[in-house]
Parts: structure tokens; sequence; C-alpha cells
């Protein structure tokens, strides 16, 4: 059919991403993740809910993206073959890497995740293991990345504990080293924030990743995960509640709780107020608190938060 209204479409700016005049809002879809290149010195690469992945640098933002039938991304991760070998994680299982200078040519991995492992949150590599993760809506799977092809064989995490899909992870250890991931493979862990009940804990035994579920919050939703930066044996969590108080609209102010979180010799974390002798020492971390939020922060040890 012609143009029969006489509309004459333009680009909006010459590079495709059309920011605001406060400079505050991508006309891409919203940013879901960001990666340094070269540590932050070639800009940023940036993944984005419904325009794909862009670099961003103080001169402006560039698609690399366009040609992807299904440009919406959720996670960005690098590789083990590089600075520029990267990662980018989607929808309906979609799993892309480059190892282009550019960064222009991007190639679905060689072997496709398994039918109905839905969308791609996380991606986690440990280079030093030859291991990929990739943390999907309805299950984790996992890949050894030696050269080869195919280079992925992809293996589902075996859930002791049933699990109602999964939102966000993160590498941890069980021992105080200084980089997660890069201690011995029996002392590594997977901490997994799920889509609803709280947080699970994954490490592998012989030829599996065993998910089990380390904090139980029933009431929790989109839990999202961070190692620390001090210590490879403490996380960071913060999830959305499902619970109202009273009849207010939807959103929250934030405030800060004195109520302490505590950690267990075990690094179980227990529930406020408990003092089981020689089990739960108070401990120094902080839980902060809003109407849809609860922060702790845990120390990963054998497993278990």
């Amino acid at each position: 059919m012609g143009n029969i209204m006489g509309v004459r479409w333009e680009q909006a700016v010459t590079k495709g991403v059309q920011v605001d005049a406060a400079g505050e809002v991508w006309h891409s879809g919203h940013i879901e993740d960001i990666w340094p290149l070269d540590g932050g010195a070639a800009g940023l690469l940036v993944a984005t809910y419904s325009g794909g992945v862009w670099t961003a640098t103080a001169g402006g933002a560039v698609p690399l993206s366009g040609s992807w039938d299904e440009p919406d991304t959720y996670c960005l991760a690098g590789g083990p073959d590089g600075p520029r070998h990267v990662y980018a994680g989607g929808k309906g299982g979609a799993m892309r890497e480059t190892r282009a200078q550019n960064l222009f040519d991007w190639q679905s991995v060689d072997r496709p995740l398994p039918v109905g492992a839905g969308d791609v949150r996380r991606v986690l590599c440990l280079p030093r293991h030859l291991r990929i993760v990739a943390v999907c809506a309805n299950g984790i799977f996992w890949s050894t990345t030696q050269p080869g092809a195919p280079r992925y064989s992809w293996q589902r995490a075996v859930e002791v504990d049933p699990v109602n899909g999964y939102f966000d992870a993160t590498v941890a250890g069980i021992r105080d080293v200084e980089r997660p991931g890069q201690d011995d493979l029996e002392f590594v862990t997977i901490v997994a924030g799920a889509t609803a009940g709280g947080l699970w804990i994954g490490r592998w035994e012989g030829p599996d990743l065993v998910m089990r579920s380390a904090l139980a919050l029933p009431d929790a939703l989109a839990s999202s995960v961070a190692s620390s930066d001090m210590t490879a044996t403490r996380v960071y969590a913060a999830s959305r509640s499902r619970t109202r108080t009273g009849r207010r609209p939807t959103g929250a102010s934030w405030g800060r709780s004195a109520v302490p979180a505590t950690v267990g010799e075990a690094g179980r974390c227990c529930p406020p107020n408990t003092r089981a002798a020689n089990r739960c020492p108070t401990s120094s971390a902080g839980r902060a608190t809003s109407g849809t939020t609860a922060w702790r922060s845990c120390r990963i040890s054998q497993g278990s938060c």
C-alpha cells in the first residue's frame, strides 16, 4: 500500500539513539546491563531492553545489533578469549558472542540453549575453569568452553529444591579469596536469586552443578544478587516484596532499618533477633528495607547463605 498520508519518517539522530534534553532517557528501551570495554577506557557496552547492544562513549552511542531479528538483550559478560570476547544474553534463550575488535560481528553460540530455557537473565564466565553459566528464566544451564566444535554442550543444573525460575545470579566462593571464581572449582559457588522465593546456591558436585535453597523468602520477588569487592565469601541480595501493608498506591519510600542481619558460623543467615549460642553471632552488616525491597548481607560458607 502506498504512503497515502504522505508521512515521511526520519531517523531521530544519526547514530540511532535519541537522548532527552536532560540526558536521562535513551529512546531504545531501558538499559538492562553494561560492560566496561577495556576496563572502561574504551567506553561501555550497553544492553537495552528493546534496542539491542550499543557502544557508549563520550562521543555518543553506536548500535551494534541492527541486523538481529530479536534485539531484546538482558545481560552482557566477558568471555575467556580476550578483552573483546563478550557474550550477550536475551529474549527466548538467545545467546550471542563476539570476538571482533570493532564489536560488530556477533554470532549465535554454536550450540543453542535447550528449547524452553526462557529469557537469559545473566551469563557468568569462569575463565580459569573454562566454564560458562547461563542463568535463564526457566533454569540454569552450564557448559565447558574448551576449544573445538561444537564448543558448547549445555547441561541443566540439578535442582535439589524446587525453584520457580531464576532472575539473577553471581559467582561467589566458600573461601576468602580476592576474586570470586578464581579459586579451585570445589570452592566456587553460584548464588542465584529466584523469580520468587529467595536465594539458591549451587556447587559442582562431581559432573553436576547442584542448586539448593539457601535463604527462603516467601514474599520475595525478583531477587537480585551481587558479589562483594572485598571478599568472595560475601554476597549482597535485594528482593522486591509481594506484600503490601494497609491501602496505599504502588511504590514506596526508602528508609534504613536498625534490624541487624545475623550470620551464623556455618554462613547461614538467621532470622532477626535469633541468638542461638555459637550459631548466630550479631553481624555488623545492616539490613536496609523499604515497602518493596529488603537487603541482606551474607557470608557464604559450605554452600549456605
